[in-house]
């Protein structure tokens, strides 16, 4: 499954478990915005079942998706361009995010193109000039949201 904004779906097994004799897995799918959760759990199951294993219920997490040419993704992407100059198109990953909590939201930040990526790894860090670039981009990005 892919979609042209989102990418391919990717999966990996998180956990495996022995437990009372079963063998458990524990499986993160992240899936494009356009598949719909229940369908991929039934190809899961499909796929399974010839070997013995069977499908747990699955814990679906909704997709965090917005229009790359909606108002609210041109407006944040306004506010980075004129900061950076970089007219690259907006990039979407696959990953939790805190974006999930809330209708209508997108993580936005803070990575820029070229640079070492830190995150959720040792020693994390950013850099003192990328603050306040950061800064700056969501200062103006607060007010054409604003605008909207």
């Amino acid at each position: 499954m892919t979609s042209p904004d989102s990418g391919p779906l990717s999966m990996n097994v998180g956990l495996l478990r022995v437990e009372d004799g079963l063998i458990r897995l524990s499986v993160d799918i992240r899936h494009p915005e356009t598949a719909a959760a229940d369908h991929i759990a039934e190809t899961v199951r499909r796929a399974v079942e010839p070997y013995g294993f069977t499908l747990a219920p699955i814990h679906p997490e909704k997709s965090v998706y917005q229009d790359k040419n909606g108002p609210v993704m041109q407006s944040l992407l306004a506010a980075y361009r004129q900061e950076t100059g970089d007219l690259s198109a907006p990039l979407a990953i696959g990953g939790g995010t805190y974006a999930k909590a809330m209708e209508n939201i997108i993580a936005f930040g803070p990575v820029f193109p070229g640079e070492e990526s830190r995150e959720h790894q040792a020693d994390e860090y950013i850099a003192l000039v990328n603050i306040e670039r950061l800064r700056r981009i969501y200062a103006q990005a607060f007010q054409n949201l604003l605008a909207l």
